[in-house]
């Protein structure tokens, strides 16, 4: 083997292992809008504002019809501009409106059940406001 092809063959295998290398860093870079999922992947967030993790008391009330108002206490799980994350102990269907208040935060205003999914022996609920909140 001559000079030139061992210098070749070095820098074949210099630009394999480089490449390598810098697969597997980009692979593992995760851009800060993904997330992990329930099944172990990455799910794309979708949102255009980011939800802040809370764990404050929420206090949901509702109306079903011919019936007096209902009161649930809760947790929030996040909140954002337009929404929040809500943990509850009994599912609600998606479209029920709500009075939400926050008294910790001293935030109220109405919202809509977006999104239902069972969470062990409770339930999460996804809201979207209606409109502003309001200071209470």
């Amino acid at each position: 083997m001559t000079l030139a092809e061992y210098i070749v063959a070095v820098g074949i295998w210099v630009f394999l292992i480089t490449a390598i290398i810098g697969c597997a860093l980009f692979l593992s870079f995760r851009p800060p809008n993904d997330r992990p999922s329930c099944s172990g992947g990455k799910v794309r967030e979708l949102r255009r504002l980011a939800r802040f993790g809370n764990s404050d008391e929420a206090i949901l009330s509702w109306q079903e019809a011919d019936t007096p108002t209902q009161t649930l206490r809760c947790r929030l799980t996040d909140i954002s501009e337009y929404g929040a994350g809500v943990r509850v102990q009994r599912a609600l269907p998606l479209g029920t409106q709500l009075n939400v208040r926050i008294p910790a935060l001293r935030l109220g205003g109405a919202a809509n059940v977006r999104r239902c999914s069972a969470a062990r022996w409770k339930y999460d609920l996804g809201l979207e406001f209606r409109g502003p909140l309001h200071r209470i």
